[in-house]
């Protein structure tokens, strides 16, 4: 007697509410209706990944930089990032960050900018990212001057070391000193007045 023998398909239905689900796609193969035979995974072509081009500062080779969780590359290999560094040792002094040096933000930390006379300071990516001072892509403070009441980057005293939302990396690179809170607010308000009420 033949074993009856049927395909089914595990796994969200195509409906008018449900998207039809692209990849994995899970197939049950059933034996008499009950004990399962085997279990494979159906290839199904996966959705195309959008990515941002980025131009290599050194060399001006094109860098794919595809949306994936991580730090984006700056470079195209070692051996450019090596030349921007031994670039930036021979012009050290020139080099010189104003102080307070100015911010970038991303979605989850307040980072500095470099300074304007590094060669990379003024290159963006197409999301509008300029390149700060620990190598991530985030969005400047005077890029978008409306939306910040300042544009600077400073160091709160959370009990002797940084809050979470500033990069220590770049507070290390620049020397940034840690100030209490309340001295950070009045020299803003001192720089930057809030507008009086009509």
């Amino acid at each position: 007697m033949r074993a009856y023998v049927r395909a089914m398909t595990v796994g969200t239905r195509a409906s008018s509410t449900r998207p039809t689900p692209t990849w994995p796609r899970i197939n049950l193969i059933w034996r008499n209706g009950f004990q399962p035979l085997r279990e494979t995974a159906e290839q199904l072509p996966r959705p195309a990944r959008s990515c941002n081009v980025w131009r290599c500062p050194v060399c001006q080779a094109s860098v794919a930089r595809p949306h994936r969780p991580g730090r984006a590359k700056v470079y195209c290999t070692n051996a450019c990032r090596q030349r921007a560094y031994r670039w930036r040792c021979a012009r050290r002094p020139t080099l010189v960050t104003p102080t307070p040096p100015q911010r970038a933000r991303t979605a989850d930390r307040t980072h500095a900018v470099r300074s304007t006379r590094d060669f990379v300071a003024p290159l963006a990516d197409p999301a509008g990212r300029r390149v700060t001072v620990c190598g991530a892509f985030a969005r400047a403070a005077s890029d978008r001057p409306s939306s910040y009441r300042h544009t600077s980057f400073y160091v709160v005293d959370d009990g002797g070391h940084p809050p979470p939302t500033t990069c220590r990396t770049c507070a290390k690179l620049l020397s940034v000193p840690m100030r209490p809170l309340a001295d950070i607010l009045t020299e803003i308000d001192e720089l930057h007045p809030r507008p009086m009420a009509a």
